[in-house]
């Protein structure tokens, strides 16, 4: 019986050993993991019988194959073995979620692997070039000897490829390594041209040379043409003048006879240019320099109305002639001189007998100076600050434009006091004694209803009041006693903050405030209501209350403040199933009601 099973493993290993050869030649350029889930079909221990797994299979997978490690689907809860086949070199993981790595597993390009697997686990697969077969070379492919004779229509081949990326230099080859070849998007080959040698070609150092006449020497002349760059000329060269002004260039000195000087001359050889004015209007100079220059005897100026640009450029307008009185309060049309003035961020200042330019601010105001009737000192204008209080301010030589309160004691000039609520007013007795200036027992202000009859005044009857009333209960409830009478009003009343459900805690005021009261309900668990000044309910873990109470199972505790309890940030409560009051272990099983302001 030994022999038919070696007989059929045999048969096995030589199905999968040309199924690899066919995958690795022909589905290079795919790079796929196909797995055949099966109920079982494991061999046992010992056993002579190969791995067959009985088909159908119960699942089928492909996954695709690269770089990255890549996960299966789990497997169908019925699959117990597996069988994987890689169109590729790979290595694979098995797990509930597996990570492969090239360190794991090597299964080799195209031979299929049988393993017993756990129900609902994964593989992973990564691409490992280790397990690749060479794509067709070796001993059942095509290969030759380094240097053997290549026999034309005989000797066998293999088709090769190459692969594109899109950064060419990546990938490069170290010393001694093999590599495939690398191609553009639209498959041609990368070519780096060499010569004999081994130098490569085509650079700065070494560039290509073009012969025209196919020598070394490239005698033959070129015909060069274009619109720019500077080509040499050499010989007699005819030069034609086009519709443009020839342009005379060398290196010689004017007023002096030079190469590369050109001289102009008048009719006569060597005589002077004479320039002419045909018209009126076609000749125009400017006369710049030193010197003297003749001019005409008289000029005469232009006169009359003038309508926008009828006057020529440089006649001259006689302003005295034209200048007449201008006649007050009335719309008549005449004609006067408009004077101006000159604006300086730093004013000038004159001496005694000089002359000197109207002055404007920056928006064009006229600056002046204010004097009084007769009287050659200036008025005094204070637009920043006040007099100076008790200061000798003459009455009638300042001026204030701040919009302050004065009061002139014959002497000096005083600001009025005063509050935001208006100015002060002192009242003083017959005497002229300052009276509630500061009132205490010595300096009393008295105030007399009567008219200082000294009868008895009354209160008239109504809502009048007269300032605040204290109580003094001297006897508790019983002398003076005050009764809180019940009442329906809103405002006298506070609107409880109630839990709409059950839960473990409750902002009763997200800000500052006063708790007047709260209550908890717990149900199936006991622990302790914790107060906290806080705008929000703290996390679990440690904490620190403001109060604090037990409550058991099923139990209620209330707490409440009188005077309240002022919270300075916000009021939150939390129920806690801890047992300790320092302690929030949070428990959504208690309800809460709060009373604050």
């Amino acid at each position: 019986m030994g022999r038919p099973g070696s007989l059929r493993r045999w048969a096995a290993a030589a199905l999968a050993a040309v199924a690899g050869i066919v995958i690795a030649t022909e589905a290079a350029d795919a790079a796929t993991l196909y797995i055949s889930e099966f109920q079982n079909g494991l061999s046992l221990v010992g056993s002579t019988q190969p791995q067959i797994p009985p088909q159908p299979s119960v699942a089928d997978q492909a996954i695709a194959v690269s770089g990255a490690s890549a996960a299966s689907a789990a497997f169908n809860s019925k699959t117990h073995a597996v069988s994987l086949i890689c169109d590729e070199g790979c290595s694979i993981s098995f797990g509930a979620t597996p990570t492969a790595t090239t360190s794991n597993y090597l299964l080799q390009q195209g031979v299929p692997v049988t393993f017993g697997v756990i129900p609902g686990q994964k593989v992973a697969v990564i691409a490992n070039p280790a397990g690749n077969t060479g794509g067709g070379g070796g001993s059942t492919g095509t290969s030759a000897v380094d240097e053997a004779a290549f026999v034309a229509g005989a000797t066998p081949y293999t088709p090769s490829g190459g692969f594109y990326q899109t950064t060419p230099t990546a990938n490069a080859l170290t010393n001694g390594q093999g590599g495939w070849f690398q191609m553009t998007a639209n498959r041609a080959i990368f070519t780096n041209l060499r010569n004999a040698s081994g130098t490569e070609v085509g650079t700065a150092a070494a560039p290509l040379q073009v012969s025209v006449a196919n020598t070394g020497a490239n005698g033959t002349a070129m015909l060069v043409t274009g619109t720019g760059g500077t080509f040499p000329v050499s010989g007699t060269v005819a030069v034609t003048q086009s519709t443009s002004p020839w342009i005379v260039a060398g290196g010689g000195t004017a007023g002096s006879a030079a190469t590369g000087v050109a001289t102009i001359q008048g009719i006569a050889s060597m005589t002077p240019v004479q320039v002419s004015q045909a018209t009126a209007s076609n000749l125009n100079a400017t006369v710049v320099g030193t010197g003297t220059f003749a001019t005409q005897s008289a000029v005469t100026a232009a006169s009359g109305a003038y309508a926008s640009g009828s006057l020529a450029s440089g006649s001259m307008v006689d302003l005295v002639a034209e200048q007449t009185p201008i006649t007050p309060n009335t719309a008549t049309a005449t004609k006067g001189l408009m004077l101006g003035a000159q604006y300086n961020s730093t004013l000038e200042t004159l001496t005694n007998g000089q002359q000197g330019g109207l002055q404007v601010g920056s928006r064009g105001g006229l600056l002046v100076n204010l004097y009084a009737a007769d009287n050659n000192t200036a008025v005094a204008i204070n637009t920043g600050s006040a007099l100076a209080d008790g200061a000798s301010n003459t009455p009638t030589g300042a001026v204030s434009t701040t919009g302050r309160n004065y009061a002139y004691n014959g002497t000096t000039w005083d600001r009025v006091p005063g509050t935001t609520l208006g100015t002060y007013q002192i009242i003083r007795d017959a005497a002229g004694n300052a009276r509630g200036a500061n009132v205490n027992a010595s300096n009393q202000l008295s105030v007399s209803l009567d008219g200082g009859t000294g009868a008895t005044v009354a209160l008239g009857a109504g809502s009048q009041i007269v300032g605040k009333v204290g109580i003094d209960q001297t006897t508790d409830v019983t002398t003076n006693g005050v009764e809180i009478a019940p009442t329906a009003g809103a405002a006298a009343g506070m609107a409880p903050v109630v839990s709409s459900a059950l839960e473990t805690g409750h902002v009763l005021k997200a800000s500052a405030g006063n708790l007047y009261g709260v209550e908890v309900q717990a149900t199936t668990v006991a622990g302790f209501l914790e107060v906290f000044n806080s705008t929000t309910v703290p996390a679990a873990g440690a904490v620190t209350p403001v109060a604090f109470c037990y409550v058991a199972i099923n139990g209620t505790c209330g707490l409440n403040f009188m005077p309240p309890l002022v919270m300075a940030t916000g009021i939150s409560v939390a129920f806690s199933a801890s047992t300790t009051p320092f302690t929030k272990t949070d428990s959504a099983t208690a309800a809460f009601s709060g009373q604050t302001k």
